[in-house]
């Protein structure tokens, strides 16, 4: 998410004005961080593995954004690796 909100123009190493605020309310559930670390960077966020910064990101890539890391980072194919019960869901969206 970091490469491709920086490749995407959606954040700069330094700023990117996304929120921690100790979680998210995404429809009716809420995720919750491990701290609350205010408007983190995007070092101080990767340190923190800041759920609040990374589901704030995702939201403001938004789905088009994040099919487009899906495609450029080959995430939707298999790894080649032989893992057990490695499976790839097909995937039916619409932007």
């Amino acid at each position: 998410m970091s490469v491709a909100g920086l490749q995407q123009g959606a954040i700069t190493i330094d700023h990117s004005n996304l929120l921690c605020g100790g979680g998210i309310q995404v429809g009716n559930k809420f995720t919750r961080c491990m701290g609350n670390h205010g408007t983190p960077d995007l070092r101080a966020a990767i340190t923190h593995s800041c759920d609040g910064y990374f589901y704030r990101l995702g939201l403001k890539m938004t789905i088009t954004g994040i099919m487009a890391m899906v495609d450029e980072f080959d995430l939707n194919r298999r790894s080649g690796i032989d893992l057990p019960h490695e499976t790839l869901t097909r995937r039916r969206h619409r932007i």
